[in-house]
This record gives structure tokens, C-alpha cells and sequence, in this order.
């Protein structure tokens, strides 16, 4: 399920979420969830097998994560990468961040991560479920339930001229 909707701050901002792993929101990009191995490693966004790896593709700049917490989950990374276009290779745009999901009491769709200034452009999120845990923890399960983004519409402002070939403009409530 893909939602979109304007705010005065973030203008367009979308949320796609792992009901439906392939989105197209009509733009020159999809936006979904890459889940490597998803007959065995994944369910419905829920992994507990660490070297567990998901894709998520976005345009920038807001990014927010969400997923679950409790006592049984784990640790995860992340990392981000800006794509360029056909001419400049990617760009890394955030090295490996360690995400904790471990809650004493459980909590679902919560956000587990967000930044707000990445670059006005398309990226990549690779995620890793980790083998390492928080020392509470009874497991390592990873739960990913959606992500909120910046829609870019890819819109390019132009310039108009203005060809004034004389001084005079026309009259405006009879002035002159």
C-alpha cells in the first residue's frame, strides 16, 4: 500500500509500506522493498536470520524508517547511497549506521531511523540484520513495516522572457 499526501512542511511526502513490495508512484523511479532471499530470510517485513539484507529505494531529502521493538528483536545496519545519473557512478551519502531494536516492552510501527537532509535525489537504503544483540535480548528478529519519504517530482523550472520591445504597458484601472 503506497499513500501520498502534501503537508505545509514536507510538501509531497510518501509512505510505502511491506503489504505490497512493488510500488510504482508514476514518476521516473519505484519506489518498493528489495528483500534478498525473501522465501527463507523474510516474512511480511520480519526477519530473525542475521546477514538478512533488504533494499529500499527513495528520493530525498527526508527519509524516516519504521518498524518494530521488543525482547526479542535485534540489531540492524544501514547504509545509504546516492544515485547519480548514467555518466557519474553512485555516491555513498551515509556509511553504516547500527540501529538497536531491543525494547523491554514491544512496540510496532515505531520509527527506527530517520534523516532529513539528504541530497534532492534518488537513493538506495542497503539493510543488514545483524548476529550481534543488545545484551537483553532474547533474539535477533528485525521487523521493517514501512518507510516515509520526500516524493521528487522531477521537476525542471524553466525560465520565460519577457520581450518588452516598447515602454509602455497597458492600462490598469485607468492609470497609465
Amino acid at each position: 500500500m503506497t499513500v501520498t499526501y502534501s503537508n505545509p512542511y514536507y510538501g509531497f511526502y510518501s509512505e510505502v509500506s511491506t503489504d505490497q513490495y512493488e510500488v510504482n508512484l508514476n514518476s521516473d523511479s519505484s519506489y518498493n522493498f528489495s528483500f534478498i532471499n525473501s522465501m527463507t530470510d523474510w516474512e511480511n517485513g520480519l526477519s530473525n536470520r542475521p546477514g538478512s539484507k533488504l533494499y529500499i529505494n527513495f528520493s530525498g531529502p527526508k527519509f524516516t524508517l519504521y518498524g518494530s521493538r521488543g525482547i526479542n528483536y535485534g540489531k540492524f545496519r544501514i547504509k545509504f547511497t546516492a544515485l547519480q545519473n548514467a555518466e557519474t557512478p553512485a555516491v555513498l551519502a551515509l556509511d553504516w549506521q547500527t540501529i538497536d531494536c531491543f525494547s523491554s516492552s514491544f512496540s510496532d510501527n515505531v520509527e527506527l531511523f530517520s534523516k532529513l537532509d539528504f541530497e534532492e535525489k534518488d537513493h538506495v537504503a542497503e539493510l543488514e540484520v545483524l548476529y550481534e544483540k543488545n545484551i537483553g535480548s532474547r533474539g535477533n528478529n528485525i521487523k521493517i513495516s514501512k518507510y516515509s519519504f520526500s516524493y521528487n517530482l522531477y521537476l525542471k523550472v524553466g525560465t520565460e522572457l519577457i520581450n518588452q520591445t516598447d515602454n509602455s504597458f497597458a492600462k490598469i484601472g485607468g492609470l497609465r
